[in-house]
């Protein structure tokens, strides 16, 4: 059970860490060169959220951090098997505040996600011709 729990939380913690650096990587290529390394590690999570990055981007930024949190439930649980209460809750609080964390900002986001107003529907569109196509008609039907 213990080797069980301490590889699958390995593995989270290896995917957390992939998807972060993917992150990094697609918001290197997006902002401008101005930020070194150590300076993108910080504004990771204030760019995320804003137009620059990509929704791929926020997925992975979301997906690295439920990675993270699915780590910290596993070593919660780990220590728990040891019998040391005191790290399982604070491992299992910390797996848990990640988790509500990541999902309050993803549906924050969700709920101001600005919409795109040059591009144009195909129901909008359709729309469009239909009611021009009617005033056309009704001007022809005039003369």
């Amino acid at each position: 059970m213990r080797v069980i729990l301490l590889m699958a939380g390995m593995v989270a913690l290896g995917l957390a860490g992939w998807n972060f650096n993917a992150v990094r990587d697609e918001l290197r290529r997006s902002l401008p060169p101005k930020f070194s390394e150590e300076e993108l590690r910080w504004v990771v999570g204030y760019h995320i959220w804003s137009p620059v990055a990509s929704d791929a981007a926020r997925r992975r930024f979301i997906a690295s951090h439920l990675w993270a949190s699915l780590f910290a439930l596993c070593v919660g649980l780990l220590m728990l098997t040891f019998g040391e209460l005191i790290g399982a809750a604070l491992f299992g609080g910390l797996g848990v505040l990640a988790f509500a964390y990541i999902t309050w900002q993803a549906c924050r986001y969700k709920a101001r996600k600005p919409k795109i107003s040059n591009w144009i529907t195909a129901k909008r569109l359709r729309h469009i011709l239909r009611t021009s196509c009617r005033a056309d008609a009704q001007r022809c039907r005039k003369a």
